[in-house]
């Protein structure tokens, strides 16, 4: 006899003889922790103790047939998450499958990104260690590599990620504000415990600005020749070059 569990955190009874449960978890290997039930004819009068040791594909035996009300109580919670001790009473009949919805609430944390200024910039007049608002950062599962969140600093300087499940995680910034350089650290951090907070320094260095421009040409020409200029502009800054334009005068009124 088989079971497909397919909804999160499920435990599910089946004819009184096999039990199944089934964690949809992003990260796939945590249903391989440690996981204890205990059933009971009542709250003092526990029958059997179940462990994830015994399962195979998500299925164990229990030790024989048991009908009517009985009590479900989870000693045992995946890593990563926090232990729901309380009984759950379930009422089962035979040659019936008896469901029972059982959460789990995720242990969180959460990470945070502090930016300041790596030195003085003369383009806005920022002095070096100052705050810096606009900065983004992504927040990437080191493990999957999927991009889980962006961050902004603010006005302090300090972004917050969402609440995040515990494990490992790479922080990156993507972005940085105007007039700055982008931070290429990679910030490897892993949340360990419950309402953790992990506080990280970051500091952009100054944008140095430049543009050189190249003009090349006709050295004269007479009345009703054609006068060709070719311009080159190269951005010898360390930032990219956007949004630009340049005003060129061509002389008309020499003799």
């Amino acid at each position: 006899m088989s079971l497909a569990c397919t909804e999160e955190n499920r435990l599910c009874i089946i004819s009184l003889l096999k039990i199944c449960y089934y964690f949809a978890f992003a990260n796939p290997t945590v249903y391989k922790k440690p996981l204890g039930w205990q059933l009971c004819r009542a709250p003092t009068d526990c029958l059997t103790f179940y462990h994830t040791g015994q399962w195979d594909a998500g299925l164990c035996q229990l030790d024989g047939g048991r009908s009517g009300r009985l009590y479900l109580r989870e000693l045992e919670a995946a890593e990563g998450y926090m232990l729901d001790g309380q009984y759950k009473t379930v009422y089962v009949r035979p040659g019936e499958t008896t469901t029972v919805e059982w959460e789990n609430t995720p242990i969180m944390g959460q990470i945070q990104v502090y930016k300041y200024a790596a030195e003085y910039n003369a383009v806005t007049g920022t002095p070096a260690g100052t705050p810096l608002p606009g900065a983004v950062y992504e927040i990437i599962h080191a493990r999957s590599g999927k991009v889980l969140d962006y961050i902004t600093t603010d006005a302090r300087g300090v972004a917050a990620s969402k609440p995040l499940p515990l494990d490992r995680y790479k922080v990156v910034e993507v972005k940085a504000p105007a007039y700055w350089q982008v931070d290429a650290t990679v910030h490897d951090v892993t949340l360990e415990y419950a309402n953790q907070i992990i506080k990280l320094s970051s500091y952009d260095k100054a944008a140095a600005l430049g543009v050189t421009m190249t003009k090349r040409g006709n050295a004269e020409v007479l009345a009703g020749q054609t006068s060709r200029y070719d311009i080159t502009v190269a951005n010898t800054s360390n930032v990219p070059l956007e949004n630009f334009y340049w005003h060129d005068k061509i002389p008309y009124d020499t003799a």
